[in-house]
């Protein structure tokens, strides 16, 4: 297995991810990488703060939009800041008298959050991004159609796997690093999804641990429901913990982790739809590559990509709709809360108001009666 990492200008490798261990690659390097058997994982920079740094510029993109089969949208907003996607497309090769099999190209994205528990009310969080891209090219087909028309033989190595990986931070690059080096290199052969598959095993965990990062959040809420309630009831009463009871930090701390959990929901869904598309377009590379193979098509798998992305987008609609009912809940809640303080106040003033009054119409009737009773005193 090869590790790189690619370096566009000085300064502008993989960021705060930047590994020293890994071997450096220039861009043609890079594209060179193609004809060269074995299995290959190159980091790359930052794909939108390479954007705005002009790191990838035209020239870049375009040629691995075609040496690499991206699709066009990887390098915009649309694929940098998706919640996720995954799509193949057939790698031909041409010959003067055939058209063959060369190999497989995938693309795909992922987005993971993790909240930290760093203060008791804090909902502080990282966002986790995976862009990858893989290139699987069969030489041994080129080969045999070479030794047919010029007399020469394929490479002792026949199988080129390339994964170009974007957006990594240094605990999924750790991850990836440690699950190639465990990987079995032998069942790479005929298998087009190889480095997929080992990656999605780092994904499937950094999901995981994402996921249970929400917990802690949700069971303090939890436990403290009860607490707020007889914090409540002695509120009420007018007891000692008067001042304690807080409902609108306790509601927007409430409302504030209900945006990352839908939030979270929307994007493992998103995971799902992707991951399920791999399992039918893996399906399809590997019935492709039985005998006889029936290659596929690349209309037919841009279709299935763009009803991915669709499918994602629609989950990311539905996100929202869930985070504006639930803003709109909490806001409601908030004045429900501020109306009846504000009424218990006005009647504790109230109620304050009319025990004055009374006391003063009280001491009056006593003054008027003490007067009334020295004027008739038969003794004056």
């Amino acid at each position: 297995m090869n590790y790189w990492q690619l370096t566009l200008k000085e300064g502008s490798g993989p960021g705060e991810n930047d590994i020293h261990s890994l071997g450096n690659l220039s861009v043609d390097d890079l594209f060179n990488l193609r004809t060269k058997p074995g299995n290959h994982l190159v980091f790359m920079p930052n794909l939108q703060d390479g954007m705005s740094r002009d790191l990838y510029d035209r020239d870049l993109c375009n040629r691995l939009i075609k040496d690499f089969c991206l699709p066009r949208f990887f390098f915009h907003h649309m694929g940098y800041d998706a919640n996720g996607f995954f799509g193949s497309v057939e790698v031909p090769f041409h010959t003067h008298n055939n058209r063959g099999h060369k190999g497989c190209g995938t693309f795909s994205r992922f987005l993971s959050k993790h909240l930290h528990s760093r203060s008791a009310n804090s909902t502080e969080y990282t966002w986790h991004y995976v862009g990858l891209s893989t290139l699987w090219l069969n030489h041994s087909d080129i080969g045999r159609e070479s030794e047919l028309e010029h007399g020469t033989s394929p490479p002792s190595s026949s199988e080129t796997h390339i994964m170009l990986c974007f957006d990594l931070d240094k605990t999924i690059v750790e991850g990836f690093l440690q699950a190639f080096d465990e990987a079995d290199i032998v069942s790479s052969q005929k298998e087009p999804f190889y480095q997929l598959k080992v990656a999605l095993g780092v994904i499937v965990e950094r999901f995981e641990e994402d996921l249970n990062s929400f917990q802690p959040f949700v069971r303090r809420i939890e436990k403290e429901r009860y607490e707020y309630l007889k914090v409540m009831e002695r509120s009420v009463r007018g007891g000692p913990d008067v001042e304690r009871f807080t409902p609108f930090e306790r509601y927007a701390t409430l409302y504030d982790v209900s945006r990352h959990v839908l939030h979270v929901a929307e994007m493992l869904g998103s995971a799902t739809n992707s991951l399920a598309s791999i399992m039918r377009e893996h399906e399809i590379w590997t019935r492709a590559l039985q005998a006889p193979p029936i290659l596929p098509n690349n209309t037919a798998s841009a279709l299935r990509l763009y009803s991915n992305i669709l499918l994602n987008l629609k989950l990311q609609a539905d996100g929202f709709v869930a985070r504006m009912e639930n803003e709109t809940k909490c806001a409601s809640e908030l004045v429900a809360l501020f109306t009846g303080a504000a009424s218990l106040d006005t009647l504790q003033q109230t109620l304050k108001m009319t025990r004055d009054e009374l006391r003063g119409v009280q001491f009056e009737l006593v003054r008027q009666k003490r007067m009334f009773e020295f004027k008739n005193d038969p003794e004056d």
